[in-house]
């Protein structure tokens, strides 16, 4: 059976896949060591949904034998567990739920990864779980709650942000996790400050003041990354900040202060922004007359 994994044939692989999920534990092992595999196959893609139809097929029994792997010392297999879990819907979320009490954090923070994934699906049982007041689940349910608002209100973000990464600063909290990806969001690397900078932006109103202050920074690309932030949490205290860099020397800066002005849409600044249609930069003259609503280059 290990070979057909990998045949050429989707029929012969699934049939495959769905013979080690009747095989009992060693079956359900060997598919979510498959669904853990560091690439993305088509026989990691096809165990994950062969465990999901299995769960389903299975029901109660089934969400049992993934919580054995839960609590195995195997941490692959553990978060292959929860990730299948976190998609088997209302079955696994009261099991979930229970996680969030766990006394190992990884535990706590993959389950409620898990419950991010669920989506609106779980919100009953957060509720249920705020409502019984029992900690540290009463606490993390509550902000698992809020971070699905915000996810619900900025649906990029769950598309750039993994749920795993989510849960980690709802558990962090955001007293601990601002003066880190403040830190985090001066890097040099390019790709540290674009996730701290979404990071932050999921974080919302509490992250503006690092983003107004780093308006002012040396650095153009993180005045950019900035500048894209406010936009994206449109908060109407920085309209000053952001009109203090229309006239920034990166052509990058002018052209994003102007979109997060022109989304936090108060007139004033609108009047602000329309001496930029004579800029020297094509693509800022652009972005003005789109904001405006001009249709010819002035």
């Amino acid at each position: 059976m290990e070979k057909l994994i990998t045949d050429e044939d989707e029929y012969v692989r699934q049939s495959a896949l769905d013979l080690f999920s009747e095989i009992g534990e060693r079956g359900i092992a060997r598919l979510l060591q498959l669904v853990m595999k560091d690439d993305a196959s088509k026989p990691k893609r096809e165990a994950f949904w062969t465990l999901r139809d299995w769960v389903e097929t299975q029901g109660e029994a089934g969400i049992e034998t993934l919580m054995q792997f839960v609590h195995s010392n195997d941490t692959a297999l553990r978060s292959a567990a929860l990730l299948v879990m976190g998609k088997a819907t209302r079955l696994a979320a009261p099991k979930l739920i229970e996680l969030l009490s766990d006394a190992d954090e990884n535990i706590r923070i993959e389950a409620l990864s898990a419950l991010l994934e669920m989506g609106e699906s779980a919100v009953p049982f957060l509720k249920e779980s705020v409502k019984s007041k029992q900690q540290p689940s009463c606490m993390l349910a509550q902000r698992a709650l809020d971070g699905l608002k915000r996810l619900r209100e900025n649906e990029e973000l769950r598309i750039v942000l993994p749920s795993l990464k989510i849960a980690r600063l709802i558990a962090m909290g955001e007293e601990f996790a601002l003066p880190m990806l403040s830190q985090q969001f001066k890097s040099v690397d390019k790709n540290t400050r674009f996730f701290t900078a979404k990071a932050l932006s999921y974080i919302g109103q509490a992250a503006v003041p690092i983003f107004i202050d780093s308006l002012s920074s040396s650095d153009a690309n993180i005045r950019r990354r900035a500048c894209e932030a406010l936009r994206d949490i449109s908060p109407p205290e920085a309209r000053d900040a952001l009109k203090n860099v229309l006239t920034d020397t990166d052509v990058k800066v002018r052209q994003n202060a102007v979109r997060a002005l022109a989304r936090i849409g108060n007139a004033g600044d609108l009047e602000a922004i329309r001496p930029l249609l004579s800029d020297e930069s094509r693509v800022v003259r652009k972005t003005v007359r789109e904001a405006l609503g001009v249709k010819r280059d002035a």
